[in-house]
């Protein structure tokens, strides 16, 4: 995960263990329209690497 200490809105002792995630992709997003947010429960914890782009891309 990219951005995680610097964009994330939840602090990591927060995250349980079990915790499901949504893979939100940003076509808009003006730093590079192939981003993907992850969020948990509606709130950002940073971004897919973009090492792994495609193959997320390929997944949703």
């Amino acid at each position: 995960m990219a951005g995680f200490r610097h964009e994330s809105e939840v602090a990591v002792d927060d995250i349980p263990l079990e915790a499901s995630v949504s893979f939100i992709p940003e076509p808009s997003n003006s730093f590079d329209d192939r981003a993907i947010r992850i969020e948990l429960n509606g709130q950002k914890l940073g971004y897919i690497d973009r090492g792994r782009l495609d193959l997320f891309h390929r997944h949703l």
